[in-house]
């Protein structure tokens, strides 16, 4: 009798959480357009929830009788570990033209960031051959050394910056 006064609300559930895997997905989309880097929040949400419906499919495909919900939810983890991986993806296409050139750090998702999966690229390249000086990647915009040399520069100028160079050096 338990079983089927909780199939119809498993499977309300299931479709409110189906919902929301897509609409996470068009979100997901949409913040790609507009932003540089994927979106922390979303893959943190993907990440923690795939484990936990994982872990509901499993003990709803045990329970006999229970074939709908269980595959229902195997469908709703297998839908969070695809939007999971569009979100990781590089998106570099669909910026603006503008901000597809800035480094592969800033434009790299949670993933990426924290695994150090972005330098793959130039690992496998300096595996390849002697890396030069083109074939690195641009750097952060902020450590750049034009960027730090005209702000050290304007920091003298306005008498702001006190650098202390030693006078006597022996070696």
């Amino acid at each position: 009798m338990k079983d089927i006064e909780y199939q119809p609300v498993a499977i309300a559930s299931l479709t409110v959480q189906l919902c929301t895997v897509i609409s996470l997905g068009i979100l997901s989309y949409w913040e790609h357009r507009n932003t540089v880097r994927p979106s922390v929040l979303i893959s943190v949400y993907l990440i923690l929830t795939s484990i936990l419906d994982a872990a509901r499919a499993r003990t709803q495909s045990l329970i006999p009788g229970n074939t709908k919900v269980a595959v229902l939810f195997i469908v709703i983890v297998v839908l969070k570990l695809s939007v999971l991986a569009i979100e990781t993806k590089e998106k570099s296409h669909i910026l603006l033209p503008e901000y597809s050139e800035l480094s592969s750090e800033l434009r790299s998702s949670l993933l990426s960031r924290a695994l150090f999966l972005w330098l793959n690229p130039l690992l496998l390249l300096g595996f390849r051959g002697v890396l030069a000086s083109q074939d690195l990647p641009p750097i952060y915009e902020k450590l750049s050394s034009e960027e730090l040399t005209s702000r050290i520069q304007s920091g003298l100028m306005r008498g702001k910056l006190l650098i202390v160079l030693p006078t006597n050096l022996s070696y």
